[in-house]
């Protein structure tokens, strides 16, 4: 009878462990790109839906500038035309017009489920509207909707999986961007800077670093 060749336990227990242990290097690092690639997805798709809306506004009153639509003309303003995080009830209804919008949350008392990128805690949120996509909107004052316009001075802060889903942080599924009178998003006054989008500052400008760097999370 011929000899069969096959692995000794010790040979297959070696094997594996070395499979385990280059797997408990590596699969950390390969989720976390994946979920990275998951968040500037759904950051693509986020501002080209607000884009998109605001364009549609433009297109059926047949105006250029977002304040001469009827949209932003139904905002009552305060404090010399700033509104800080808030919106009515006409405004609103007029928003569902060109967003699929599924609920608008206010906040009585300063919610703050956000941390910044070092891992600080981030106040001040007053009202979300949450999209059919599974993202939110977070209005942020000097409010994006505000009725007064300038091109620097409009924010909207784009969650995309919303404040019920963690990890509720800026620059990972929290990102904060301007728009102008046209309705283009772009960095604005949060454009980057070396210091604001790294893991030791607060990663408020990470947004403006995305839109520059063709979507690459790579901080």
């Amino acid at each position: 009878m011929k000899n069969k060749l096959a692995f000794t336990l010790a040979e297959v227990l070696i094997t594996l462990g070395i499979i385990g242990v280059v797997a408990a290097l590596t699969l950390p690092a390969l989720i976390q790109n994946y979920q990275k690639q998951v968040y500037v997805n759904a950051l693509k798709k986020s501002i080209s839906t607000l884009q998109n809306g605001f364009k549609m506004a433009l297109a059926e009153d047949g105006v250029d500038e977002l304040q001469h639509t009827e949209l932003f003309g139904s905002l009552t303003t305060t404090n010399n035309n700033y509104v800080y995080n808030t919106t009515n009830e006409i405004f609103e209804n007029n928003l569902k017009k060109y967003f699929h919008i599924i609920n608008i949350k206010s906040y009585e008392n300063s919610f703050k489920p956000y941390k910044t990128l070092n891992n600080n805690d981030y106040y001040e949120l007053k009202k979300e509207i949450f999209l059919s996509d599974g993202s939110s909107i977070i209005l942020f004052g000097p409010a994006p909707f505000s009725g007064y316009f300038s091109k620097y001075d409009q924010n909207v802060l784009i969650d995309v999986n919303t404040s019920a889903k963690n990890p509720n942080q800026w620059g990972r599924d929290l990102f904060g961007f301007k728009f102008d009178t046209r309705g283009n998003i772009n960095g604005g006054v949060w454009a980057y800077t070396s210091e604001a989008c790294n893991k030791n500052n607060t990663g408020f400008s990470c947004g403006d670093y995305l839109l520059k760097n063709n979507y690459n999370m790579d901080y």
